[in-house]
């Protein structure tokens, strides 16, 4: 099943769908290091209509005890 992060990109002004990601797990996770860069996700879809809002996000991303990795996303440093 196809994941995707919706969020808003401040610097070109508009909203972002990620590209796909494989599982739900992944594309939480890509949506707290996208929080955690200062990126305001909206939510979290898969393919069959299904929709994790910032509430849940929220919840999930506080709960998450894996490994944190950085990275970077569009040059800002971030954490997963």
């Amino acid at each position: 099943m196809a994941w995707f992060v919706h969020y808003w990109d401040e610097i070109n002004s508009r909203n972002i769908r990620s590209s796909e990601i494989s599982t739900r797990e992944n594309a939480m996770r890509k949506a707290c290091s996208l929080i955690l860069g200062g990126f305001v996700v909206s939510h979290v879809a898969g393919s069959h209509g299904e929709r994790v809002d910032i509430v849940e996000l929220r919840k999930w991303c506080s709960a998450d005890t894996n490994q944190v990795k950085v990275g970077t996303i569009n040059g800002a440093r971030v954490e997963s």
